[in-house]
Formats: structure tokens, sequence, C-alpha cells
């Protein structure tokens, strides 16, 4: 079979007029036996095949296990750019559907779910065609996967400009977040999330709860965490006796100590890497801590190898996802604690409140299938 990517813009992105002429293309493609991604497409990427049909220059990305579906081309340029120098995650395959003349979501969702190397998969959409086949896929696709979905045109302005991005018609807004709750489709509302999700699903098993253990050098990540958690539906447990009694090691009597843990007094005491280490290996041994978030204050004083302070505690609860987060920094500082947790394969938002929403997908998705009682 053939198979055509057209790029060319000018089409339903440009009115009736385009729409007409981008109908007679993709009929005489059909007739032909000929399959089109577009019109108005920068097409695809697979990196373990060395492939990128992008105009934009793309330096090396590394395979993983992440695909995703764009109604943009930004996937197949600026933001491919971004993947490969700051590796948030490895990718297996980027589709760009543009105008979705022919290839829509729902081809390249059931495409991708029989796909071996995708482990997650991201949609951004602007718009659904053949509305009862892609709740089937999307359905489909949940149950082996997570699909994470931003879908744009939220507002009446957003509606319309979605209209003159791809020509494509948003659909009612409740009634997409009710197909993505009735499908399993982990809905965000950013890029931000967007990719803040797919690290955390490509990084990690899915959680066996929704309870979280977080410690922090500041007092404002501890506040800031507890009220994400309660706004994102994640549990921040007591700390049971047992692991009050092994905090005590480092902690100061005087201090208090509840979840989160505010970590500044034993670091006083005992220096970053010591006290850190050891109030991320107390919680985590804790039976009903499900996940852990560690939130730093970037700077010279809190800098110290993350692997030998780490990578045995993550070891030993490899059921138990991590989420590093941190405030402030300079730009050598920022890329070393991303870079030392990278080798633990743990991801690093730049706030708690982006980690623990993370979690929270993460979480949802866990419920729908069945992992976590609802």
């Amino acid at each position: 079979m053939t198979n055509i990517i057209l790029s060319t813009g000018g089409y339903s992105d440009a009115g009736e007029e385009g729409a007409e002429e981008q109908k007679i293309i993709i009929d005489m493609a059909r007739k032909a036996g000929i399959r089109v991604m577009g019109p108005n497409s920068i097409g695809t990427i697979n990196p373990s095949a060395g492939m990128s049909t992008s105009i934009v220059g793309l330096d090396p990305i590394r395979p993983g296990g992440v695909s995703i579906i764009g109604q943009s081309g930004v996937f197949s340029s600026g933001w491919a750019r971004w993947i490969a120098d700051t590796k948030p995650f490895g990718l297996a395959k980027v589709a760009c559907i543009g105008n979705k003349g022919d290839i829509n979501e729902s081809d390249l969702l059931e495409y991708l779910t029989g796909d071996s190397a995708t482990r997650t998969i991201g949609m951004y959409l602007e718009g659904v065609v053949e509305g009862r086949r892609f709740i089937r896929a999307a359905a489909a696709a949940s149950k082996t996967k997570p699909v994470v979905v931003m879908k744009a045109g939220r507002s009446e302005a957003g509606a319309a400009a979605v209209a003159s991005h791809t020509g494509s018609l948003s659909g009612s807004d409740a009634v997409f977040d009710a197909v993505c709750r009735r499908t399993g489709l982990q809905r965000v509302q950013n890029s931000e999330a967007f990719f803040d999700a797919l690290a955390a699903f490509e990084k990690f098993p899915l959680p066996r709860g929704n309870r979280m253990g977080a410690l922090s050098i500041t007092g404002m990540g501890c506040v800031a965490a507890t009220d994400a958690a309660e706004e994102c539906g994640v549990d921040l447990p007591a700390l049971q006796p047992e692991t009050l009694k092994k905090l005590g090691e480092v902690m100061p009597s005087w201090a208090p100590v509840r979840n989160p843990i505010d970590t500044w007094s034993a670091i006083e005491q005992h220096g970053s890497k010591k006290a850190t280490s050891h109030i991320a290996r107390c919680l985590m041994e804790q039976s009903d801590v499900d996940a852990l978030l560690i939130t730093f204050v970037l700077m010279p004083e809190s800098m110290f190898d993350i692997s030998e302070a780490f990578a045995d505690i993550f070891r030993r609860h490899p059921h138990k996802p991590v989420f590093a987060s941190y405030y402030g920094g300079t730009a050598r500082e920022i890329a070393h604690i991303h870079e030392g947790f990278a080798a633990l394969r743990v991801p690093c938002y730049p706030t708690p409140e982006r980690a623990i929403f993370a979690f929270s997908r993460m979480v949802e998705y866990a419920r729908f299938r069945g992992i976590i009682r609802k």
C-alpha cells in the first residue's frame, strides 16, 4: 500500500474552499488505494529506526516507550527538540496528523495499542472524528497501557482558534470529559501536566494505593504538598510509631514531625545527604506509604551524590513510585538534580504541586485498571 504525508496547509484549515479541495484530494487518494496523513502534517518520528520526516532539524532522540499522537506539528519540531535535549523520557513514535483528511486519531490509537514498542501513549487533540470508533479505540487502549490526553478548544474562543488551525470542530468539552472517564483516558489541561504525566507513567509501575510520604527541606514545600494532595485526592498518611522512632535518629527531639516532614532541623545537625536519605528510607519502609515525594531547595549546601544517597533505598521498594521536586537553583544545580535522579529513573518536577498531580493521574489510572480499589 502507498502512503503519503501531505505537509501543505491551506485546506480545511483555511475555510470552506480549502475544505472542498481537501475532500477532492482525499477521495482521489482513496480510489487509488493511498492512505494520506494530513494535509497540514509534518509527519512522523521513529527514533529506533533513525527516521524523521519533520521539516525541522532534530538531534538524535533516545528511543523509549512513549508514543505521541499530535494534531500539531510542534510535537515533531519544538517539543521533539526539547525531548532530545532534556530527556524526560524516551520516544517510541511521534505522529503529527494535521487536518486528519484521512488518517485520524483512531487509526493511530488502534495501531499504538498493538505496538509492542509503545508502553505509554500521549495525545494532543483539537477535535475527534468518528466518535463511536474513538470511544472503542480509547477503551481498548486503556485496558493495556496508559493514555494521557490534552484536548484543546475548551473555551468558546479556544474552539474558534482550533477551527482556524486544523479546520476541526472541537465539540462539547463536557462530553469529551465523560468519554475520558468512561474509557480510562487520563485527561490533562496543559502541556506541563501532559509531559509530567507521561514521564511518571513511563518510569514507574502503577502504584498500589494513593498514599504518599513527603519530605521537604523547606516548610513551604510541606505546605504546598499538603494543599496539592488534598486538591488531587492524594492521602498523606500519619507517621506510625515505629517510623517516628527511626526518625528520631536524625530529627531533634524539639522538632515537630508529621507527614510531610520538614527536614531542615535534621539537615542542620547531620548534613543534607545523611538526613535526607535517612528520612526517605523511614518513609519508604512504612507499610501504608505507596509513593514518595522529595522536595529540595537548590543551593550549594544541598548538593550531594544522589545515587549514593538513594539508589539502595529505591531498589528495595521497586513498587513504590518516587518523585523529586525542587525550588530555585542555577542551571548547573538544576542539571545536577535532573541528571542524578534520571540515573535512578526518577522524574524531577520544578514544584511539588506538579509532581503530586502526575502521581494523581497514575492513581486514577490504577483505579481504572482495578489495581487500586475505588
